[in-house]
């Protein structure tokens, strides 16, 4: 008798032990891809390709990362700002260049330079734990004009589709120059004999 006990705790034990390592190969060989939207390098501004059909253009700046140890293939990438998606297709050159109406102590407008060799070409294939670290570029974006507008990156892959919130700012020189203020003689004059 004790030695149907003690064989059925080993069969017990071996039954639990395999339920264990088959949760764990699930939980590791699930799609696992998180989306991060650094904010700071995220911009919308007015069109700076001529034939574009949009209003305004935006750039994000975007890290992927495979917590899994399966390859995720990425097929699409959107924003959808307010109730319209905008799909990300990659900008033709290298670098993309946004002038400005503003001046810095010069004739020439402040301009705003993002290098997008950084780009994915669709579809992308993230290696197991792998990161992708750039900049998506969608050549239509919504035509609001507040300083910040809320958006939502939605990343399609071949397992798992995923969603993140985030915000992207106008792109604005008077923000980046605004902090030096040029002191002419009518102000000296008028503020002369005060402290």
């Amino acid at each position: 008798m004790i030695f149907n006990i003690i064989i059925a705790l080993i069969g017990c034990i071996t039954g639990c032990t395999g339920l264990i390592i088959s949760i764990y190969r699930a939980f590791l060989e699930r799609g696992k891809l998180t989306a991060n939207v650094n904010e700071d390098h995220c911009w919308y501004f007015p069109k700076v390709d001529e034939y574009a059909a949009s209003v305004n253009q935006a750039v994000v700046s975007v890290l992927l990362i495979n917590r899994s140890i399966y390859p995720v293939t990425i097929y699409k990438i959107s924003v959808q700002c307010g109730k319209f998606d905008y799909s990300y297709n990659p900008y033709p050159d290298d670098s993309i260049s946004v002038p400005s109406s503003t001046y810095f102590l010069g004739d020439s407008p402040v301009t705003l330079h993002i290098n997008t060799q950084s780009q994915i070409d669709l579809p992308y294939v993230i290696p197991p734990f792998g990161v992708y670290d750039g900049v998506l570029f969608f050549p239509k974006f919504s035509s609001e004009n507040s300083n910040y507008v809320n958006i939502k990156l939605q990343v399609y892959t071949s397992r798992k589709n995923i969603k993140t919130k985030a915000q992207i700012q106008k792109w604005n020189a008077e923000k980046y120059t605004s902090k030096i203020k040029i002191v002419g003689s009518e102000y000296k004059d008028h503020n002369q004999g005060q402290p």
